[in-house]
């Protein structure tokens, strides 16, 4: 079945051409400005591949680090007689 753009169908309204994400043109989440932006500093079209590992590294750091910091455990003083 083909669809016109900015028909209704189902309930459901398809987008329309320059509209944007639902969100009236916000990105989905705000990561996603990252891709955008290496773009448009001119490092290419496989430039947001790497910022996305570059993220996803420094997310895998904190969680070691958390993961680190919960297994430590403090000595119980103990009470004196």
């Amino acid at each position: 079945m083909v669809v016109p753009l900015g028909c209704p169908v189902g309930g459901h309204e398809y987008p329309r051409p320059g509209r944007g994400s639902p969100r009236g043109g916000h990105a989905a989440h705000p990561v996603d400005e990252v891709g955008g932006l290496t773009i448009t500093a001119g490092l290419g079209y496989t430039a947001p591949l790497w910022a996305g590992a570059g993220i996803t590294a420094a997310g895998l750091v904190v969680m070691v680090i958390a993961y680190a910091a919960a297994r430590t455990r403090v000595p119980t003083p103990v009470p004196s007689s």
